[in-house]
Parts: structure tokens; sequence; C-alpha cells
């Protein structure tokens, strides 16, 4: 797979790989050590945030920090987006 990877990268300027839920299965820890950057992407209401804390430590643990979390079933309040970074 890292192989793959590394070519793919040779070949496109980005390169997406959509995993199952990181706690779910090993596919997405494994995965995530190849990879450049890690986005996780969460359900609102559904998530809960002891699980998406847990998520984030085994990233730390394997010094990979995430690139930014995208939050599905999320409503817009008010006039405006909201947008953070760290």
């Amino acid at each position: 797979m890292e192989t793959l990877i590394e070519e793919l990268a040779t070949q496109y300027d980005v390169v997406l790989l959509d995993s199952p839920a990181f706690m779910s299965v090993a596919d997405a820890a494994v995965l995530a050590p190849m990879v450049d950057k890690v986005v996780l992407v969460v359900r609102r209401n559904l998530v809960r945030q002891d699980a998406l804390r847990e998520t984030c430590q085994h990233l730390e643990d394997m010094h990979i920090k995430p690139m930014g979390i995208v939050v599905n079933d999320a409503e817009q309040s008010g006039s405006y987006y909201y947008y953070h970074r760290r």
C-alpha cells in the first residue's frame, strides 16, 4: 500500500484515501503513518466526545496531527459561518 501511495503521489497533486472509522478497525491506524495529512470526519450528534478525544490521542501517540475535522449533519446557526484554525 505504501508503494501504491508513493506512486500515486508522483502522478497526482492530491491523493485522497477514505478509510473506516479510526476506532472501529485497524485500517485507518495502518494508513495514517503513510500519508501527509489526516482529516477526521465526524457526524454531529452521533460521535461521542470521549471517542473523538481518544482518536486524537491515538493519532498524537503516533506523532500524527490531524489537519482538521469535518462535521457532517451540522446546521448553520446565525448569519455567518465560523472558521477556526489552530
